[in-house]
């Protein structure tokens, strides 16, 4: 894997600014790919603060976090999600309804360290980096840096 440009939402000029993803469409295929497996999408947040979409469902009988980069199609798994601390799991329910429309991360990936991954970020995401310490790369494409 390899973190790219902009993934963590910081930029240094207005023209370097990266790509968002599409809020409404992403919900779109939540409500329609989580009803129609027999779950229900509980809550709906938009970035805020975070560089990331956090949705919670209930399907199969237990809370899922769906984590969508606010910049990338890069999905995550949660079984919580608080401030700076995201427990990351692997579901292969969701993965297979998810998989035809964004790249889902494992905690495989999610986990790894900075040191094992290539990256291509800019200078103002090498400053926040070093600012806040992460210690995963899951912390990087899905984070609380404000």
């Amino acid at each position: 894997m390899k973190l790219e440009n902009g993934i963590t939402g910081f930029y240094e000029r207005t023209n370097e600014q990266p790509f968002k993803e599409e809020g409404k469409h992403f919900k779109q295929i939540c409500f329609s790919l989580i009803n129609s497996n027999r779950g229900s999408v509980i809550k709906f947040e938009e970035p805020n603060g975070t560089n990331f979409f956090n949705v919670e469902v209930l399907i199969s009988d237990k809370n899922t976090h769906i984590l969508l980069n606010a910049h990338y199609p890069y999905i995550a798994f949660a079984s919580d999600v608080q401030f700076e601390n995201i427990a990351f799991i692997d579901d292969v329910e969701l993965n297979n309804v998810f998989k035809p429309y964004y790249n889902i991360l494992n905690t495989y990936q999610l986990n790894k360290t900075m040191a094992s991954v290539e990256m291509d970020l800019n200078s103002a995401e090498l400053k926040q980096i070093d600012y806040w310490k992460p210690t995963r790369i899951g912390d990087i494409i899905f984070n609380y840096w404000d």
